[in-house]
């Protein structure tokens, strides 16, 4: 009788003994990971077979396993597990973040967003998750909350260029050239020394400096970059603006001579014929414009300006109503655009922006509004379905 509590004692002892052997459930989902990453797919489903025999473990098995199955492009089935391991404190948060990765990847904004919000609200100093979040917002337009969310990134990693060169981006895009500006000084300052990434940042100052009147700056900073052609034309319009009319035709012509077809080099090679009394070769390469690209406003504008001017009253008033036309036009797409700062919902909204860049020719922007009146339109089948018409270029 004494025998039985011993071996009971010993029983106990023992099973606390290989419990602390045994790694921790999120150790062994870091060697599943490893796994993972060195491609051993049989090592790996047996570790999760492990966890999930565990009452303890079971979460980091789900975890682990939706890790894999999106590997392996099984996405759906990947979110499935990643839900069940969002159930479990400890791995909603890893859960959550790569499920919202997915939807994001999948263009799924509605399902997406609401998932990073979520993990902010457990862990608000979450970085992955708030420049994923301040992503989406941009990626639908909502250009509030996405200035919002780079704020506070920009708090958290002070040596990041990029939250404050997104910042200086939206502000750019909704005419805010003044607060544009120091973002884009300080993005400059953080930069790698990446000459790619500088050229890209030094477009958007140029911009922002031309439109504030700036031209000398511009022209000092444009200078700075590669020959990208962007940024000599951003040097010959800085020129032009300066009146070194000389200056600007060299770099104009450069550019091209490399890029003929830009619609800004065009524009202001216009203008230089016809200050060099060339005035009918700057009509006929307007209207060569115009019919390329019918919504260009501002050379419709131009075209309106020369044919006047040369005498042509008739040709002139075609032109200036085709202009006005299309100012119609451009306001429409200007108001909506504007409706969207706040708005991270609405997916009629991205929709009509959508058909209305198709109707101006605009193909990138069509295509952004499209895929973002789908990812929203998860409850709307008649929006989503003209979106995906869009999205694969059946309007």
């Amino acid at each position: 009788m004494v025998v039985l509590p011993a071996l009971i004692v010993l029983t106990a002892v023992l099973s606390a003994v290989m419990w602390q052997r045994r790694p921790a459930a999120e150790e062994l989902f870091g060697q599943g990971l490893k796994m993972l990453q060195a491609n051993q797919p049989e090592a790996t489903r047996e570790l999760i077979r492990e966890l999930r025999g565990g009452t303890d473990s079971a979460a980091w098995g789900d975890l682990l396993d939706g890790l894999r199955l999106n590997q392996l492009g099984q996405t759906e089935d990947a979110l499935i597990a990643l839900s069940l391991a969002g159930d479990h404190v400890q791995t909603r948060g890893e859960a959550y973040r790569t499920a919202a990765t997915i939807l994001l990847d999948m263009g799924r904004y509605s399902e997406a967003i609401p998932m990073l919000q979520q993990t902010l609200q457990w862990n608000p100093e979450a970085e992955e998750e708030r420049r994923l979040l301040a992503a989406a917002c941009y990626d639908i337009g909502a250009m509030e909350p996405a200035l919002d969310h780079l704020q506070e990134l920009q708090r958290l990693r002070t040596d990041d260029f990029r939250p404050v060169y997104m910042m200086a981006t939206i502000l750019n895009d909704y005419e805010q050239f003044e607060d544009a500006v120091p973002r884009y000084e300080q993005a400059l300052h953080l930069l790698p020394d990446r000459p790619e990434l500088r050229d890209e940042v030094l477009l958007g100052y140029c911009e922002c400096l031309m439109r504030l009147r700036r031209f000398r700056d511009a022209l000092q900073q444009a200078s700075a970059g590669s020959d990208r052609p962007e940024l000599l034309l951003a040097q010959a319009e800085s020129y032009f603006r300066l009146r070194e009319y000389g200056e600007a035709a060299v770099l104009v012509d450069r550019v091209m001579s490399a890029q003929p077809e830009l619609l800004q080099a065009q524009l202001l090679k216009s203008q230089l014929m016809d200050l060099n009394g060339e005035t009918e070769a700057a009509v006929q390469l307007l209207q060569q414009v115009v019919q390329q690209r019918p919504a260009e406003l501002e050379a419709h504008l131009r075209l309106a300006d020369l044919l006047a001017a040369s005498g042509r009253t008739e040709a002139a008033a075609a032109a200036r109503q085709q202009a006005n036309e299309w100012a119609t036009v451009h306001e429409e797409f200007t108001s909506l655009h504007q409706q969207l700062v706040k708005d991270t919902s609405n997916a009629k909204l991205r929709l009509k922006l959508a058909q209305l860049a198709v109707r101006m020719q605009r193909h990138e922007l069509s295509q952004l509004w499209a895929r973002a009146a789908v990812g929203l339109a998860i409850d709307d089948p008649e929006t989503r379905a003209a979106a995906l018409q869009i999205c694969e270029g059946r309007e």
